[in-house]
C-alpha cells in the first residue's frame, strides 16, 4: 500500500498453506456423520485500512491501519444429518481459533470525542454448537428452525495509536432464526422469518442483541409469467427494539454507548414480469461431493 502522506510503503509479504479436508460416512438412507478441516485467510477491507481520520460522527473521530495483519482462521467440525418422512434434522459440533483478530477500539481524543482504531488483538477462539431442522408437516406448510449456541474469548495485547492495552473478554453467545412459508394456494403464498442474536463480547465491552423480523407475501399473475410481491421489513411493534443495537465501550479513563437505531416498518412493493418463460431448469454444474456440501 502507498499513501501520499508517507513517503514509505506498506508491504506485507507472507506465504502458508490453507488445507482442507472433508469426511462423509454414510450409515443408511436417513443417517449420516461428516468431519471437516479447514484452515483460511480473511482479508481486511479498505475502511480498516485507511489511516486519514474521519469524522463517523459528532462523538466519534475514526480511522485505520495500513499495517493491520490479515485474519487466519483453523475451523474443526463434526456433525450428524438426520433424514426423516417430512424433513431433515443436522447438528453441527465446531471449534474455531482465529490468529490477529480485527476489533474496533476506543481511545480518548478530548473531552467529548473518542478516537475509534482497528488493531490486532492476538488470539480469539469459539467453540460452539449448531443445529437446524426443515419440516414439511403439509403440503402447504414449510418451517424451518435453527439454533447456534457458542462461548467466545478474545485475548491479547492491543496497540492503540502507540498504548498498550491487554483484553480478556469472554462469554457465551446464540443465535436464533426461523423461516415459514404457507402455500395459501396455487398463486398466493405468505413467508415469514425472524433472526435474533444474544449480545456478545468485544474487546472492549459488548454489542448488545439484534433483532430482525420480515414478512412477504406473493401472488403470480399472467399464468405464472408475473408476480406482485409485497414485503414487510424489520417489523417493529411497541418495546420490540428491532432493527437496532447498543454498542457499549470502556476503558481506564472513558466508558461511551450508543445505540444504533436504523429504519424499521418498511413496506416494498415490488412487480416481476418474465417475458420468456424458461420450460425447463437450467442445468448448473455439481461439485464431486454432490449437492449438498459441508
Amino acid at each position: 500500500m502507498i499513501l501520499s502522506t508517507d513517503v514509505n510503503p506498506h508491504l506485507l509479504n507472507f506465504s502458508n498453506l490453507f488445507p482442507s479436508a472433508n469426511l462423509l460416512y454414510t450409515f443408511n438412507d436417513s443417517w449420516n456423520a461428516k468431519m471437516g478441516y479447514s484452515k483460511r485467510v480473511q482479508r481486511n477491507n479498505n475502511s480498516e485500512l485507511n489511516p486519514i481520520p474521519e469524522r463517523e460522527h459528532s462523538e466519534t473521530l475514526e480511522q485505520g491501519d495500513p499495517d493491520l495483519l490479515p485474519q487466519f482462521v483453523d475451523l474443526a467440525e463434526l456433525g450428524i444429518n438426520h433424514s426423516f418422512k417430512k424433513g431433515t434434522f443436522f447438528t453441527t459440533l465446531y471449534y474455531q481459533n482465529i490468529k490477529n483478530p480485527i476489533q474496533r477500539v476506543n481511545s480518548v481524543y478530548n473531552d467529548t470525542i473518542l478516537n475509534r482504531v482497528y488493531t490486532n488483538a492476538e488470539r480469539a477462539r469459539l467453540f460452539g454448537l449448531e443445529m437446524g431442522t426443515n419440516l414439511k408437516p403439509k403440503k402447504w406448510l414449510s418451517l424451518y428452525f435453527g439454533a447456534n449456541i457458542y462461548n467466545y474469548k478474545i485475548n491479547g495485547d492491543l496497540d492503540v495509536l502507540g498504548e498498550a492495552s491487554t483484553v480478556n473478554n469472554s462469554d457465551w453467545v446464540y443465535s436464533l432464526n426461523a423461516n415459514t412459508t404457507f402455500n395459501l394456494n396455487k398463486s398466493w403464498s405468505l413467508t415469514a422469518n425472524v433472526n435474533c442474536t444474544s449480545a456478545k463480547p468485544t474487546a472492549q465491552g459488548e454489542d448488545s442483541r439484534f433483532l430482525i423480523p420480515n414478512m412477504s407475501v406473493k401472488k403470480t399473475i399472467f399464468d405464472g409469467k408475473g408476480s406482485l410481491g409485497l414485503q414487510w421489513q424489520n417489523i417493529n411493534f411497541g418495546n420490540m427494539d428491532s432493527n437496532q443495537q447498543r454498542i457499549t465501550t470502556f476503558g481506564s479513563d472513558f466508558y461511551t454507548t450508543t445505540n444504533y437505531i436504523y429504519e424499521t416498518n418498511v413496506l416494498l412493493l415490488n412487480f416481476s414480469y418474465n417475458f420468456n418463460k424458461l420450460s425447463s431448469k437450467n442445468k448448473l454444474p455439481t461439485s464431486e461431493f454432490g449437492e449438498k456440501e459441508f
